[in-house]
């Protein structure tokens, strides 16, 4: 009481103090609201413990994460409620005592769910004091790291496929190489007149060819997983293939599976091989469907928009009610030769893959155990314009024999050997090399015109459309024939669509050369 204050005076003296504290208060608690409103708001999730662990605070992200209602008591729920098992022991022996001592702990936890499924979530533990540096409370904030982890996971998926198709393509372009070889002296062998009259080298011969097929069938899907294969795009409706296949799909199914097609009643147009689609994509799927349903069940196949996710694509989904498969099967479900099954080469899935990218599509595939599998296919929706290419392998009966000069330039001993005794045989006057620059000196040397050169793509120095751009600017009556087991190299588009030039798929047979010869010197 001041010096001369009377009762009215300090009255209102303390009526004015009280105002001001009762201001302060209700700011104190606008403040604290909009706090708790942030807090609530925030999709990170945010709790406070006290130093026996117990909870004061979950914001609703967090109650909902871990399934607790919003009027349920959390102060009697502990931090290690919250969390698997691992996850609490490192909260108990890690982030609090480091929060402690360094007044801060970041890391990566899990919560658990009342369903006991794991989340994944970084975490911030940070240490409260008072003025005094007495400990007052810990606080935490996590977010959830299940889309960055999902995402991540199908980035190193993409990465890990796209080197597994590097790897593929140059296995099978090596290999390619072989069987061409083995393809093509076999034929020749054939045709011996000693193995004409011998039956039993015969069926030996025979079934080396036959084996050396089965290996280009072999090589082929790897090629098409590696997004290496030719393919003949048309422009139709996704609906329409699948509904020309479902009397097809339904005979591999069996009769214990039901076939249901769900189809949209408009759909936009595709740029993709329907046959291909049908015959390596569908037929794959089905059959991977059939054998996952040994008791029966029933595969849908629908159509429908593409999502966010895909968008400006037409999807086709293809579920059963199988007995799926575990996370760890499905992640390899698309890798050349990774197979569950007691028998086959598991390239039935890796080639679907590749069919599917080659289209500039995309195939996933989600699995639940006891429940089925369901596999997506998002194909672009047609752009007018743009270009497919076809380069179908040539087959039928041999060719007449010719007599002119043929320039042949292949790396491989083995195949460009097989190469020059067919044309050879057939009565061509043949000149080789085993690379560019040794080429240019066989046909500086050479005086009459060369007709046709025969070249590899991939060749070391300078590849084949570059030595046959070197040498059909001196020799104008040089026509070209490209040869690779690669055939998707826009070194061959571009050849093939700007230059006129012909093209072979490796492996070859002895027919197939010979009459591509002929058709590329316009026989």
């Amino acid at each position: 009481m001041s010096v001369g204050e009377t009762d009215l005076e300090r009255l209102t003296r303390l009526e004015g103090e009280l105002e001001v504290a009762r201001a302060a208060a209700r700011r104190a608690e606008s403040d604290r609201d909009r706090l708790l409103s942030v807090l609530e708001a925030t999709s990170d999730i945010i709790s406070i413990k006290d130093l026996t662990g117990h909870l004061l605070y979950l914001n609703g992200a967090g109650r909902r994460l871990v399934g607790l209602a919003d009027d349920a008591d959390i102060t009697r729920t502990r931090v290690g409620d919250l969390h698997p098992r691992w996850a609490a022991d490192l909260m108990r022996d890690e982030s609090i005592p480091t929060a402690i001592v360094r007044g801060r702990w970041t890391g990566e936890t899990a919560f658990l769910s009342r369903e006991g499924e794991e989340t994944a979530a970084s975490c911030v533990v940070c240490a409260h004091r008072d003025a005094a540096g007495e400990l007052l409370f810990l606080s935490c904030i996590s977010r959830d790291l299940s889309e960055r982890k999902r995402l991540e996971a199908q980035v190193q998926q993409a990465s890990r496929m796209e080197s597994l198709g590097r790897l593929a393509g140059a296995v099978a372009h090596d290999f390619n190489n072989l069987l061409t070889a083995v393809l093509g002296n076999a034929d020749i062998a054939l045709e011996h007149p000693k193995v004409t009259s011998d039956t039993d080298l015969r069926e030996m011969l025979g079934e080396v060819r036959e084996a050396a097929s089965r290996g280009a069938t072999i090589a082929q899907q790897l090629l098409t997983f590696a997004r290496q294969q030719i393919v003949e795009p048309r422009v139709t409706r996704l609906g329409e293939v699948v509904r020309r296949a479902q009397a097809l799909l339904a005979r591999v199914l069996g009769a214990n599976v039901r076939l249901v097609v769900e189809l949209r009643a408009t759909e936009d147009s595709v740029l993709f091989d329907p046959d291909r689609f049908v015959g390596q994509v569908l037929m794959n799927l089905a059959v991977n469907a059939r054998d996952a349903m040994p008791d029966g069940g029933t595969l849908t196949l629908r159509t429908r928009d593409g999502t966010a996710e895909d968008t400006g694509s037409v999807v086709l989904e293809l579920a059963d009610t199988g007995v799926g498969m575990p996370f760890e099967v499905a992640a390899h479900i698309f890798e050349p030769f990774y197979t569950t099954k007691e028998r086959g080469t598991g390239l039935g899935l890796a080639t679907a893959y590749g069919v599917v990218h080659q289209c500039g599509g995309s195939i996933g595939v989600e699995s639940e155990q006891d429940v089925g599998t369901t596999f997506r296919i998002a194909l672009p929706v047609h752009e007018p314009g743009r270009r497919a290419a076809t380069l179908p392998p040539p087959e039928g009966t041999p060719p007449p024999e010719g007599h002119e000069t043929i320039l042949v330039v292949d790396d491989d001993p083995a195949v460009r050997s097989v190469t020059v005794r067919t044309l050879r045989r057939q009565g061509y006057h043949v000149l080789e090399a085993a690379d560019g620059e040794l080429a240019e000196q066989v046909a500086s040397a050479h005086f009459g015109p060369i007709h046709l050169l025969v070249a590899d793509v991939l060749l070391p120095g300078i590849h084949g459309p570059a030595l046959a751009a070197r040498l059909c600017a001196i020799r104008h009556e040089t026509r070209v024939l490209l040869v690779s087991g690669r055939p998707d190299d826009p070194r061959v588009q571009e050849w093939v669509d700007g230059h006129g030039a012909s093209f072979l798929a490796k492996p070859f047979s002895v027919r197939a050369l010979a009459k591509q010869v002929r058709a590329a010197l316009g026989l």
